[in-house]
């Protein structure tokens, strides 16, 4: 058994100094963040917003199919997404084809920019229902009165949604903002499965 070594700072030292690896990783990471945050957070408000809609029925049963991916092993989540992401018989490239969209099949994780934006999409669909119930929960939190009132005085939808939603969910937003940014800069397990940090470190995170 090998016996252990104090090194003092010299991981912190290589780090900053000689492994231009981390760096690499680090750009990735803030790049994945970006690409989740820009997607995520008005995804999870349009969704919240429509399932608010008091014509909507059984809003109990699209709580829980949009909470579903949150409670899913982001291993088991990455397998399924690495087949739909394919070059050979892969679902994504066989719907493009039918379409016409595409004349052959794409290597979506073998090019490193597709390949970010396929681990920036799995990180999304992961996470983006867990954003939708707090925001939800934030917009059922404000009184019928005021939307009541704003429409007397001849407000419409957009406008209520504007002056009286977005202002009022602010506190509940700061939050989500928050969760989503650690949670962007932690993600690892989802990448890991689905492209092990390749092609040529494309995708290989901080974590």
């Amino acid at each position: 058994v090998s016996k252990a070594t104090f090194v003092g700072l010299e991981n912190f030292i290589r780090v900053f100094t000689r492994d231009p690896e981390w760096w690499k990783s680090v750009i990735v990471t803030f790049k994945i963040a970006f690409l989740k945050l820009f997607i995520e957070i008005p995804l999870a408000v349009i969704t919240a917003v429509i399932i608010n809609e008091p014509r909507i029925k059984n809003k109990g049963l699209f709580r829980g199919v949009y909470f579903l991916p949150t409670v899913t092993s982001a291993a088991v989540m990455s397998v399924v997404f690495s087949f739909i992401f394919s070059p050979y018989n892969g679902i994504l490239n066989s719907i493009l084809m039918n379409l016409g969209v595409i004349d052959k099949s794409i290597d979506f994780l073998g090019n490193p920019t597709s390949a970010l934006i396929c681990c920036a999409v799995i990180s999304v669909w992961q996470i983006f229902g867990q954003n939708t119930l707090l925001v939800l929960s934030g917009l059922q939190g404000i009184p019928n009165d005021i939307y009541e009132s704003a429409e007397i005085d001849g407000a419409g939808r957009i406008r209520c949604f504007f002056k009286i939603s977005i202002p009022l969910i602010m506190p509940t937003f700061r939050v989500i903002l928050m969760l989503a940014i650690i949670g962007s800069l932690g993600v690892f397990d989802s990448v890991y499965v689905l492209t092990n940090g390749g092609p040529q470190g494309a995708t290989s995170t901080m974590a």
